[in-house]
């Protein structure tokens, strides 16, 4: 599927289009893949970062995610590693790129 498609799909289903996922990460070990439009977080639609980051900053050791893929909802349950260091989300930004991430802002999640 093209990108822009997958942009227009999630804005039909207000949600978020889902482009990837770093490797090892919590949401990469539950299955998510490029391709799925993130509806919901813990139990909160997000249509579009502000809410999804609004969504995470409650989460305790598991986060509920509700996806749309294949023409079908789906609710995936992640694990996340508490003991993992937090990154920026410049950091975040830097390592999706292919890039060094090394800097020590604050994580906002």
């Amino acid at each position: 599927m093209k990108t822009s498609d997958l942009h227009a799909i999630a804005a039909t289903l207000g949600g978020l289009p889902l482009l990837g996922c770093l490797r090892g990460s919590p949401a990469e070990r539950a299955g998510l893949r490029y391709g799925d439009v993130v509806l919901e977080v813990n139990g909160h639609r997000t249509p579009d970062w502000a809410a999804y980051i609004d969504a995470i900053q409650n989460r305790r050791g598991v986060m509920t995610v509700r996806i749309f893929r294949d023409g079908n909802e789906r609710v995936i349950e992640l694990r996340l590693d508490d003991e993992a260091p937090r990154r920026t989300q410049s950091q975040l930004l830097r390592e999706l790129a292919g890039e060094s991430a090394d800097d020590n802002e604050p994580f906002l999640s």
